[in-house]
């Protein structure tokens, strides 16, 4: 596996697990009135679905 994507998968945990405890306090002080099962939703997609694009960013800064 490449470098880089290798070091940006695990990179991916602590930004997956920021968004998740970001999430779980908002749902906490809103008193439960948010869906709880947005969490991990919302936490997925923010870690993997920046991926490429910081993969690609990292490989373009290395490149030159």
């Amino acid at each position: 596996m490449d470098e880089i994507l290798n070091e940006e998968l695990w990179r991916t945990v602590p930004i997956f697990l920021l968004a998740f405890m970001t999430y779980a306090f908002i749902w906490g002080a809103s008193g439960g009135k948010l869906p709880a099962v947005l969490a991990p939703i919302i936490s997925l997609v923010l870690s993997l679905g920046t991926l490429p694009l910081r993969v690609w960013y990292r490989r373009r800064r290395h490149e030159g």
